[in-house]
């Protein structure tokens, strides 16, 4: 091991009290010009870092090894005679996802630039560049890797205290759904949930059960339109042995499966008229009568209904009895289609990656600005189950640390081709890369949005996450004219 190897374990505070101790991230320098490696590491432990250099991409790998849990950093040079910096980026991000990567050269082109940050550098560092330029560019890295771990910490936090942390979104819209989905779970009163198919109908009930005063009894959920009547009815109410052709032994049906508990009937207006009567009698008198069976059994179940079809039209047209709707609609929830509360859509997005990482042990960190520009725009009519499934497709022919446009299915792609923001991208970039300003600004707004979400639109709170004044956040809020939503 060489002597700047053994200086990084040195060099990590003694003589300071561990609880006083705050020590910067460990830099890991490599560029085969030994002066140059050996000027920055002292730059960088003259500032209080601790460092450690390498001479080529092998000897980095091999520091690495030995030292990861002291190294946060990489700053490595593109061109190098045994193994370029872009095949140590590949080989640290295989390796070590969580480590970021800042890749330095004085040959760079704007494809090598596009490269690197498909593979995962966190960022670009063109030579020659003076001392307080590397300085600023690694505390900019700092203070994006604090505000992530602080969001995600927030994020447990609200998700723990508000118990509704699987619906996931920032907006107006979903914050008030939230909102009522816990008063109404802090009930035990029927519940009608409306909203168009794959917006979360059942996870929403789900919630309101698990955070309700059932929640230590069972949920129960039927989807009434996957069933003819015959079946339907048995299985909600259950049925003797012999009572028809096939009933060889005795079923309990759903409400007593429910007993206690959460009996979700979704699709309500599907359920076959004369079903409808039954089910209205069950609810008015608190008990069932399986079929081929002269007795009633009682039953105490709380009743969640979702229907994707909107319920005064469906009791006009005669498919849903208007007693069982008024019956149901005791609270009735609405959940807003996705393309109606578009500022969710990169909220969504990385929720399912992060899921999809954790499945896999695969490192996604997110899709390009092309990319996520054409997503936010595309009307999903499916939802945020479309979304999902979109996700989890993509997802398998990903080969970088970063889904692109091309990945994306034609539906989607011609979203932004259909907008003309294709043409305004290519006309402000080079190479299909977004103007600076443009990507910065959509990162600006997706971070304020975040912070937003994570603290419950407090926004002292979210400009403190954020390292801005409450002034400041109120005029970006201006801008993107949604000051009054937020109110």
């Amino acid at each position: 091991m060489s002597g700047a190897g053994s200086m990084l374990l040195e060099r990590s505070g003694a003589g300071v009290p561990a609880a006083k101790r705050s020590p910067l991230p460990g830099v890991l320098v490599v560029d085969d010009d030994a002066d140059f490696a050996r000027m920055l590491e002292r730059l960088l432990v003259s500032e209080g870092y601790r460092a450690v250099r390498a001479g080529s991409a092998e000897e980095a790998l091999q520091h690495l090894a030995q030292h990861r849990h002291a190294l946060q950093i990489v700053l490595t040079d593109i061109r190098m005679p045994q193994g370029s910096g872009m095949e140590l980026l590949r080989e640290v991000r295989r390796r070590y996802p969580e480590l970021q990567v800042v890749m330095m050269t004085g040959y760079g082109t704007i494809e090598q630039t596009v490269e690197a940050m498909k593979l995962g550098a966190a960022d670009f560092i063109p030579k020659p560049f003076d001392n307080q330029e590397l300085l600023l560019h690694l505390q900019q890295l700092q203070r994006m890797r604090r505000l992530e771990r602080e969001l995600a910490e927030l994020r447990g936090e609200l998700g723990r205290r508000q118990g509704f942390e699987a619906i996931v979104g920032g907006s107006p819209a979903v914050r008030q759904l939230v909102e009522r989905a816990a008063a109404a779970a802090r009930t035990d009163s029927s519940v009608l949930i409306v909203g168009e198919t794959g917006t979360g109908k059942e996870l929403v009930a789900r919630a309101i059960h698990h955070h309700g005063p059932r929640a230590e009894r069972r949920f129960v959920a039927i989807n009434c339109a996957a069933l003819p009547r015959e079946i339907i009815e048995s299985e909600l109410f259950g049925h003797r042995r012999g009572a028809f052709t096939g009933a060889h032994a005795e079923h309990p049906g759903l409400f007593r499966a429910a007993d206690g508990g959460t009996l979700l009937l979704d699709e309500l207006a599907e359920m076959p008229v004369e079903t409808q009567a039954k089910l209205l009698r069950v609810l008015e008198d608190g008990c069932v009568r399986p079929l081929g069976s002269t007795e009633e059994v009682a039953v105490d179940c709380r009743i969640i209904a979702a229907t994707n079809a909107d319920p005064r039209q469906a009791v006009a047209s005669g498919r849903l009895r208007a007693d069982l709707y008024y019956r149901l609609s005791v609270i009735t929830l609405e959940i807003p289609p996705l393309r109606a509360r578009r500022e969710d859509v990169p909220l969504l997005l990385h929720h399912f990656l992060d899921e999809m990482n954790a499945r896999t042990g695969r490192r996604i960190a997110g899709f390009t600005p092309r990319a996520m520009q054409a997503l936010c725009r595309y009307e999903w009519p499916g939802n945020v189950r479309e979304l999902r499934n979109l996700v989890e497709g993509v997802y398998a022919f990903a080969e970088c640390d970063t889904i692109d446009l091309e990945l994306l299915p034609e539906r989607v792609q011609a979203a932004l081709a259909g907008s003309g923001a294709a043409a305004d991208l290519e006309a402000g970039s080079l190479q299909g890369l977004p103007p600076l300003d443009k990507a910065l600004a959509a990162l600006e707004r997706r971070l304020v949005l975040r912070a937003l979400e994570l603290s419950g639109g407090n926004k002292s709170r979210a400009a403190e996450l954020l390292r801005i004044s409450r002034k400041r956040i109120y005029r970006k809020l201006e801008e993107y004219g949604l000051l009054g939503e937020q109110r």
